[in-house]
């Protein structure tokens, strides 16, 4: 009798030391079934072969041998999850050090594209700046060829005496004190009409 009391304390011990083993490994759902079933109907995961028949009260030799086999299993498959785990874990340090190296990236990669939008707006007003410069100098290029053909149709005798009046009077601007007798001789010369122009002689400047 104390035989049977001790395989049965013996037999329970593994159990319980099996249970709580297998408890670290599961849900809450599955521990909560897990609790509630007959305990002597535990099996080792992967193994479908029950610790003890239904209904027995008495464990052998050889049952106690399987109960350490399927114990020295579960732990070494708990080891193992747990070693998966681990390096599970590390690999998703990694790669979340690899998205915040890969997002410093990207903003420094937007700040540069930033900047280079801005140079191209520059350019484009300058651009645009040069082309009305462009416009302005080709208006008076156009303005000065207007202006050389238009001296070329004129009667080169008054041309020349347009220039030499046009000298003469800025020599007496630029010269003069402004006094009542020179600011005379400028507009005297300045309201010449061209055939007066044309039949005056030049005349000496004071």
């Amino acid at each position: 009798m104390e035989s049977e009391k001790l395989k049965f304390l013996s037999i329970t011990a593994v159990l319980l030391s099996t249970a709580a083993t297998t408890f670290t490994t599961m849900t809450y759902l599955e521990k909560t079934e897990y609790a509630t079933s007959n305990i002597t109907e535990i099996a080792a995961p992967g193994l479908s072969t029950p610790l003890l028949s239904s209904g027995s009260t008495t464990i052998s030799s050889g049952e106690v041998e399987q109960l350490r086999a399927r114990l020295a299993e579960v732990e070494a498959k708990s080891k193992q999850t747990n070693d998966e785990l681990w390096d599970k874990k590390q690999e998703i340090e990694k790669l979340k050090i690899q998205i915040n190296e890969s997002q410093q990236q990207i903003i420094k990669m937007d700040q540069h594209i930033a900047s280079i939008m801005q140079e191209n707006d520059q350019l484009h007003q300058k651009k645009e700046q040069l082309e009305s410069e462009l416009v302005i100098f080709q208006q008076c290029v156009k303005d000065a060829k207007d202006v050389f053909d238009t001296l070329l149709n004129l009667n080169p005798i008054r041309v020349i005496r347009r220039i030499e009046i046009g000298a003469e009077v800025l020599d007496i601007v630029n010269s003069a004190v402004r006094t009542d007798g020179m600011c005379r001789r400028a507009w005297h010369l300045l309201n010449q009409s061209p055939e007066s122009l044309s039949m005056t002689a030049p005349q000496s400047r004071r």
